[in-house]
């Protein structure tokens, strides 16, 4: 689950949140698309407007990690598995 996912489950618009964080509701959809970090002043109450503690919104902020697809990499691990040089 992410930001907006969370605010909507809430039953906030990004207007809602906005108004409760006191910030505009363009920061809100920055905040939620990645574009831009939460501003660590705002941490705690957007943390409380969503009933999150700071370590969940810091989660659902970071995201789960990202992984690699098994194919991805570098060509020549490719080449080498296939028996071909790549030098």
């Amino acid at each position: 689950m992410g930001l907006a996912e969370r605010r909507k489950a809430l039953g906030y618009s990004q207007e809602g949140l906005a108004h409760v964080l006191g910030v505009d509701r363009t920061t809100v959809g920055r905040w939620e698309s990645g574009k831009t970090e939460i501003q660590p002043s705002l941490r705690q109450k957007y943390a409380a407007a969503l009933q999150l503690d700071p370590a969940e919104l810091d989660a659902l902020v970071s995201g789960p990690p990202a992984t690699l697809p098994e194919s991805a990499g570098s060509s020549s691990g490719t080449a080498m598995a296939q028996g071909i040089s790549t030098t």
